[in-house]
């Protein structure tokens, strides 16, 4: 947000930018209010172990598709 708001100005300087107070305040307001916040403050328990061994499997096996069966044995793994 800090480097939008500096590229809007128009400014071309080489000076050094600053991140402020606003910048902060206003990133974390966009940030708490974005739908995909709200969805995944709605999930339950299990389906957020879910959607975290979905992440891992993918990230493990370095792939965008993964068996379900991956992702069972990785929620055994995480309750265990």
């Amino acid at each position: 947000m800090c480097r939008e708001s500096y590229l809007e100005t128009g400014s071309k300087s080489s000076k050094l930018l600053m991140v402020d107070l606003k910048h902060i305040a206003s990133a974390y307001d966009e940030m708490s209010n974005s739908n995909t916040v709200k969805v995944l403050r709605g999930l339950r328990k299990f389906e957020i172990m879910v959607m975290i061994a979905l992440f891992l499997e993918q990230t493990t096996q370095k792939t965008d598709k993964v068996l379900i069966d991956s992702i069972q044995d990785r929620c055994e793994i995480i309750l265990n």
